[in-house]
């Protein structure tokens, strides 16, 4: 995987992708999800970075 992995909230499927960063938790986009803050949670339904995976298409 690169540092460009999109990952996907196992809760509520929202994709965090890199390229495009988080406009409501101020992450910039180009950020990599390891590079996320520690606090950082999903937008859509308030999970945890633990309740991430990478996304289904950004497993090849």
């Amino acid at each position: 995987m690169s540092d460009m992995t999109a990952y996907e909230c196992r809760i509520c499927q929202f994709c965090y992708d890199p390229r495009e960063g988080d406009i409501q938790g101020q992450i910039p986009a180009g950020t990599p999800y390891m590079a996320l803050p520690e606090d950082w949670f999903c937008p859509v339904c308030g999970a945890g970075r633990e309740v991430f995976m990478p996304a289904p298409d950004a497993a090849s």
